[in-house]
């Protein structure tokens, strides 16, 4: 299961890497909709979830499920 970061807050994004570890989060947006995150890497930087797991969610494991990294 992979989810993106599109939660609508910073609590509920905290909450969810929480629930689902940052291995299985993207980074989402929803571009071009206007319900969409128009900043996303900025919202996910706003949080209190660690360097280690903002650098998996906003690349690394898109690179794992893409294939281009391990």
């Amino acid at each position: 299961m992979i989810i993106d970061t599109l939660t609508g807050s910073e609590m509920t994004l905290e909450d969810l890497v929480v629930s689902f570890h940052a291995d299985r989060v993207l980074l989402g947006s929803d571009y071009p909709y206007d319900m969409g995150d128009p900043e996303p890497v900025e919202s996910l930087r706003k949080t209190n979830i660690s360097t280690k797991d903002k650098e998996r969610i906003c690349s690394e494991n898109a690179g794992r499920v893409l294939g281009t990294t391990t």
